[in-house]
């Protein structure tokens, strides 16, 4: 699958590249969200699942490896912040 519409559970938007199931994200994937963030991991079902690790465009919010869970952090990871000298995330 490639380019394929993909949208969170938290609302953030983006194109999925990789495995799927019936036209739906399932397996290994990479969604390029419209904010300028990455997520690369596993998907399962349509919704981000599994481990994986989710890069935020914006400065000082860094990245969040390991498990998810329906689209949002759930078990063991750890989050790396980024230098907070950049530009800040809309509030």
């Amino acid at each position: 699958m490639t380019g394929v519409y993909f949208k969170n559970a938290d609302g953030s938007e983006g194109k999925y590249t990789g495995e799927g199931v019936g036209g739906v994200p399932h397996g290994r994937g990479v969604i390029t969200f419209k904010d300028g963030g990455v997520y690369k991991g596993d998907m399962k079902n349509g919704k981000i699942d599994g481990q994986g690790t989710w890069t935020f465009a914006y400065a000082g919010y860094g990245r969040y490896v390991g498990a998810f869970e329906n689209g949002d952090f759930h078990g063991q990871g750890t989050w790396t912040k980024a230098s907070v000298n950049a530009t800040s995330a809309p509030l």
